[in-house]
């Protein structure tokens, strides 16, 4: 082995012979189509290529090179580089001889490396000479089993999944070609709630080895694998429920381990199903917003395939291992015009909560053997979203006219039938359902072609839901860790006294992070390692997976507060819990000083669609905001004297997107005060504006980055909807954080993203006005704000703690305290008889209409913040 001459920062540098061994020379699949082929090297060909990356492994990222030409080469000058110009951050030296392989590796903390920057999920990495061209460059996607992509056949073959990772040897994609089979599979059927479960059929004439095959959500990180020896045979209809068993990614090693699908999927109501076959290879996916319901039971529907293996999705019956019943078409007849108008037309409208693809659609009237050649199909690429319609129009879509005693059938692509509608006379205007999409068909009061039906006299306009606004604020966001600070499972973030909280859900890890006005951050003293947030029962148990801590939040008693859904180590049980973390104890693990759970009080929800965010707000600034259903009256935060921190603790719930108020106390128990809908069905991250009592709810990429800010005005919440920034991806963003201090007049927002190594924490400016009170920047040379440092208390004495003895004392709450959950010694909640039965997911928000607030109690300020305006080094 021989080590190029290397200068001090890269000396880890790892250069390996290749002399004596023998480089893999069996075929492999080629790369996908969006990818980069590599091209067999001619005379004029670079003699260094890039032979093997590593982006998502269980070690640092990595890049192999290899000199497959018959001189040494001079890297002096030369660098690596992704899909940004990195200059001074991957240079390279020394000389590469024949045949010889030279490994690179990202720093680590200790300095140790040779480039100074992370690889992401899809990304491109090239070499450049010391004259700046491009030697050799690939741009890869994220679909590597072990996170890794080699190029095979003596280092000049086609790019492939590696299937062992072979830094520094020769390449090994042997397993990637999979044995030809005339069998096939498909999604066929899904149910997202209440149970969990998946159902493909093989639509093909052979059994097909569907071993090593794999389900996602919509999340890459999310993987299940079915076990070696699964056969699915032709016109099988197989279901994979929760307790299915098989492999289960492990994100944080990056290999597969024994267990079952609930581990690694619960599906949500804004989710995908997505399959892969065993070489990465997506092979059938489906998206949705909303679970499916029948007259409001999702127990009764799912969404299916009809027909059965090759139909479109429609809303179906539950028939797991069974074929689909069709209960009523995703897409409709709307309306129909058969007579006084221009021209015959017929209207469809998308009446679910998903997009649906209606290329190749086309309508019958009642002669289709006399019509067959009269149609013309819908264009390819015709997307019907929710609450679209589209018209069907005499002469463009169609060659016949629609008369007496005749009907119109809507046909897919396959030339199934999706909807009909008959008739007798001709209707004196048009014939259309009311309510649109879902109603009776009847004569409408006058032809709405391309618009809502005009129903019982009215003018067809009829609210479509919602409204969205556009983002209060800049359009344009920056990326604020481009060479990455954190893990890959980023999700909550919180903002007080100018610190930005983020954590991590895959690790429980905790940052601390100074935050500037303009949105630019710094780690904290100490805090670039972050410190772990661990269970109780984990306190002797350092090597515990831990909390899968989604939310962050921290509270006026200078502690933090953490939102978990399930434990990392059972990660098929839901497990809502609340840990109390003390940021001034020593790390890196600190463990919870208190915990909540908070299971029974809320909906029975799958184990991954838990509490996805927590927020604090203080007690006082929510007198009158909204009825307390633990005690029937106007919130007041005198009624819970030994609540913790002296406030209210939201909690979001991703699985309906309700958000759910809790005042903790101090013997581990809770009460349930308030349950508020958000007019969208899934929820991420909140954010609480104390002087304008106004909570800020955004959705994931699963409903489109929705924001929603719900006005607590002490009856019904006022809630509008907020678009995105434009220019922000609509991303897995699990974390927000909004600021309180004001830079101009804008302010500071902050977006966390689950998934990704770097460009993980993103900042936008917001109108100063747009979420409520703010407090200026104090001008350069005045004095900052005398406010203490998160996590230290404000007042001198311990905060206090979850079993404390004076819980029951008299003048406290305790357990009975009104609508308390029952104390125990484990801590865990009861269910208050005022709240909404457990395992029913409640759809009103919170019983609070035609209730008038009492007299209001005082509004918490804005508190100053530190202005110092710390910028990431380049």
């Amino acid at each position: 082995m021989r080590i190029p001459t290397r200068t001090a920062a890269f000396a880890s540098c790892l250069a390996l012979s290749a002399f004596g061994l023998s480089l893999a020379a069996t075929a492999a699949p080629s790369s996908p189509a969006s990818i980069e082929a590599a091209a067999t090297p001619s005379a004029d060909s670079p003699s260094i290529i890039i032979s093997e990356i590593v982006y998502n492994g269980p070690g640092s990222d990595a890049v192999e090179i290899l000199n497959v030409g018959s001189e040494p080469v001079d890297l002096d000058g030369w660098s690596l580089h992704d899909d940004k110009d990195r200059p001074g951050l991957g240079d390279l030296h020394g000389t590469l001889e024949p045949g010889e392989y030279l490994v690179l590796t990202q720093v680590d903390d200790a300095g140790n490396g040779d480039f100074d920057f992370g690889l992401g999920k899809g990304d491109r990495v090239e070499i450049r000479d010391a004259d700046g061209a491009v030697v050799d460059s690939y741009m890869y996607d994220a679909t590597a089993p072990l996170g890794a992509w080699a190029r095979c056949g003596d280092g000049i073959g086609d790019w492939a999944h590696a299937t062992r990772v072979t830094l520094g040897g020769a390449n090994d994609c042997t397993a990637d070609t999979p044995e030809p089979s005339s069998g096939s599979m498909a999604i066929n059927e899904i149910d997202s709630a209440p149970a969990d479960w998946v159902e493909f059929v093989n639509p093909g004439d052979e059994p097909l080895d569907i071993s090593g095959y794999e389900i996602r959500d919509n999340s890459d990180d999310h993987r299940w694998r079915f076990p070696d020896g699964t056969v699915i045979q032709p016109g099988q209809h197989l279901v994979v429920d929760a307790k299915s068993d098989g492999l289960v990614f492990n994100d944080q090693t990056g290999a597969y381990d024994a267990g079952t699908f609930e581990t690694a999927i619960g599906i949500g109501s804004g989710d995908s199903i997505r399959l892969f076959d065993t070489t990465g290879k997506e092979i059938d996916s489906f998206s949705w917003q909303g679970h499916a319901a029948i007259d409001g039971d999702e127990a009764a529907a799912t969404f299916g395939r009809s027909p059965d293996g090759v139909g479109t999705f429609a809303l179906t019956e539950a028939t797991p291992g069974e074929a689909n019943i069709l209960s009523r078409p995703l897409v409709t007849i709307n309306e129909i015009e058969s007579n006084g108008d221009a021209t015959d037309w017929v209207e469809i409208t998308n009446t679910s909560s998903t997009p649906v693809d209606i290329s190749g659609w086309t309508v019958m009237d009642n002669d289709p053997v006399g019509h067959a050649a009269d149609v013309i199909p819908v264009p390819e690429g015709t997307v019907l979203q929710p609450g679209e319609m589209y018209v069907f129009d005499t002469g463009t879509h169609f060659g016949f006219g629609l008369g007496k005693n005749d009907h119109v059938e809507l046909r897919n692509r396959l030339g199934a039938r999706v909807d009909i509608i008959e008739w007798g006379d001709h209707s004196a205007t048009t014939l259309g359902r009311c309510p649109d999409g879902t109603g009776d068909v009847v004569d409408t009061a006058a032809g709405t072609k391309g618009a809502p039906n005009a129903c019982d006299g009215d003018t067809g306009e009829q609210p479509t839901g919602p409204d969205t606004e556009d983002w209060p604020g800049a359009q344009d966001p920056t990326v604020l860790d481009e060479k990455g600070m954190f893990l890959e499972d980023s999700s909550g973030l919180d903002y007080r006294d100018g610190v930005l909280w983020a954590i991590d859900n895959g690790t429980g890890t905790i940052w601390k992070l100074n935050a500037a006005a303009d949105g630019t951050v710094s780690f904290a003293d100490g805090w670039a390692d972050g410190k772990r947030g661990r269970f109780q029962r984990d306190a002797e148990n350092p090597s515990a997976a831990g909390p899968d801590t989604e939310g962050i939040t921290a509270a006026s008693d200078g502690l933090l507060y953490a939102a978990s859904e399930r434990d990392n180590g059972d990660k098929g049980v839901n497990q809502n819990t609340i840990l109390q973390v003390d940021p001034n104890a020593a790390g890196p693990d600190v463990v919870a000083s208190a915990e909540w759970d908070l299971t029974e009080l809320l909906p029975q929800v799958s184990a991954n669609t838990g509490i996805e965010a927590v927020e604090f707000a203080d007690g006082a600034g929510l007198e009158g905001a909204f009825v307390d259903q633990a005690t029937g009256k106007p919130f007041t935060i005198g009624a819970y004297p030994d609540a913790v921190s002296g406030g209210v603790f939201f909690t979001a719930l991703e699985a309906n997107g309700h958000v759910y108020a809790f005042v903790l106390h101090p013997d581990g128990t809770a009460t349930l005060v308030a349950d508020l809908a958000t007019g969208i069905d899934g929820a991420m991250a909140l954010d609480y504006r104390e002087g304008a009592r106004t909570l800020v709810v955004h959705a994931d990429d699963g409903f489109d980055g929705v924001t929603t800010r719900l006005a607590l005005t002490g009856g019904e919440p006022e809630i509008t909807h907020l678009a995105r920034p434009a220019g922000l991806p609509n991303s897995n963003h699990e974390g927000m954080a909004i600021s309180d201090v004001c830079d101009g007049d804008q302010r500071a927002v902050w977006f966390f993203e689950d998934g990704v190594k770097a460009g993980a924490l993103t900042t936008v400016m917001a109108d100063c006005d747009a979420f409520g009170a703010v407090v200026e920047a104090p001008a350069p040379g005045q004095p900052e704000p005398g406010q203490p440092e998160p996590g230290q208390p404000e007042q001198p004495g311990e905060p206090e703690r979850p079993g404390d003895a004076s819980a029951n004392a008299p003048g406290k709450g305790g357990a009975d305290a009104p609508g308390t959950a029952g104390a125990g010694s484990t801590g865990s909640a009861q269910q208050p008889a005022q709240a909404a039965p457990s395992g029913v997911l409640a759809r009103t928000g919170a019983e609070v209409g035609g209730l008038i607030a009492a007299a209001g109690g005082a509004i918490g300020l804005g508190i100053a913040m530190r202005a110092r305006k710390v910028r990431l080094k380049d």
